[in-house]
């Protein structure tokens, strides 16, 4: 793909350490056949893992390898023989099929699919990296517009059907004014779509090194503004510090807003940003919402460095969806505008508790 931000874009190098200055380093092939989505050791009554192949032909995985990496260690599984993924279709394997050491956490990690022939393996090779999966809910890619793939914990578990979409929690990210012309401050907006006050005490903001302290919460409907400790001045050098009264003054930002500021920055080329919510035991991380944005493709150009931010269509689906969102003029700490199109029908949202 041309959008460099996606995983699509990219293939393991055949040659070892690549080829610096090169642009014809040989890479091993794309698989057809992935995993798709995965329910993890105590979520649900059974473990299971489910294959889907997107090619046009069945595929016979009997005697390649998952291996199944929870943090530091991997347990690698030869799938039995006789089990074959049909064509634009999907293989369920159980516990039963692949063995106890099949226990992939709940808190988090990595399954590798790796295909063999001959009793070899070939180098092609694809995988699942996913977060923290709530109780009872599984974890899977969804493909959307632009043909790019995330993964994310799925409002429902189809095992051999295809995946449901993934769940957006509570807080979700509204505005993203990630490269303003110089002179201006980038900012991000967060907002709380559920029915509670939300306590934020340890939650994280992946992309700009944001920790909210303890004792921080968002009300049922309200938002905070997330400003950047410092900007560029119009002179493209000079580094300003953001003063929050000044910001609210000159903006016109009414004083039940809470600011938060925060030491990282936007990539002005593309990046993920996650807000991460604290599992019960504190040892792991659930996502409650996510962006992949970028300067290219499908996601609008008028957010690069032309003015404009990106303004959430809907926080009934995920932050993902380059057609989720629409370069619109800046509106820090405003009331969130749902700019609702047929794209994405009216729905019962889904909680973190649902």
């Amino acid at each position: 793909g041309s959008n460099a931000a996606y995983v699509e874009s990219w293939a393991a190098s055949k040659t070892a350490g690549g080829n610096p200055g090169s642009g014809d380093d040989p890479v091993y092939s794309t698989l057809t056949v992935r995993v798709n989505e995965i329910m993890p050791y105590g979520n649900g009554d059974s473990t299971w893992v489910e294959l889907y192949n997107s090619g046009s032909s069945a595929v016979d995985v009997g005697g390649w390898k998952l291996a199944v990496s929870n943090g530091t260690v991997i347990d690698t599984i030869e799938i039995p023989s006789g089990k074959s993924v049909p064509a634009a279709g999907y293989l369920v394997l159980s516990a039963a099929d692949l063995g106890s050491a099949f226990a992939p956490a709940a808190s988090g990690g990595d399954i590798y699919l790796f295909e063999a022939a001959g009793g070899a393996l070939t180098g092609s090779e694809t995988s699942l990296q996913y977060a923290g999966v709530p109780a009872g809910k599984t974890a899977g890619f969804e493909v959307f517009t632009d043909s790019s793939m995330e993964e994310g914990t799925l409002v429902s578990a189809t095992p051999g059907a295809a995946n449901a979409e993934i769940a957006v929690g509570d807080v979700c990210i509204t505005e993203v004014h990630y490269n303003p012309p110089d002179g201006v401050a980038e900012f991000m907006e967060i907002q709380n779509a559920g029915q509670s006050a939300v306590d934020l005490s340890g939650w994280k903001v992946e992309g700009i090194g944001l920790t909210f302290a303890s004792g921080v919460t968002i009300g049922a409907g309200k938002t905070i503004l997330l400003l950047p400790a410092a900007y560029v001045a119009t002179d493209g050098v000079t580094s300003v510090t953001v003063d929050t009264a000044s910001y609210r003054s000159a903006a016109g930002i009414d004083s039940s807003i809470h600011f938060i500021q925060y030491s990282g920055k936007l990539s002005n080329r593309g990046e993920l940003v996650a807000v991460k919510e604290p599992s019960s035991t504190g040892t792991y991380y659930l996502w409650s919402d996510a962006i992949l944005y970028s300067d290219d493709g499908y996601w609008p150009s008028a957010a690069d460095g032309n003015g404009s931010s990106l303004h959430r269509v809907s926080c009934e689906a995920p932050g993902y969806e380059p057609g989720n969102w629409k370069a619109a003029s800046p509106t820090p700490a405003k009331a969130f505008e749902s700019f609702m199109v047929s794209f994405y029908p009216p729905k019962k949202r889904v909680g973190r508790d649902d």
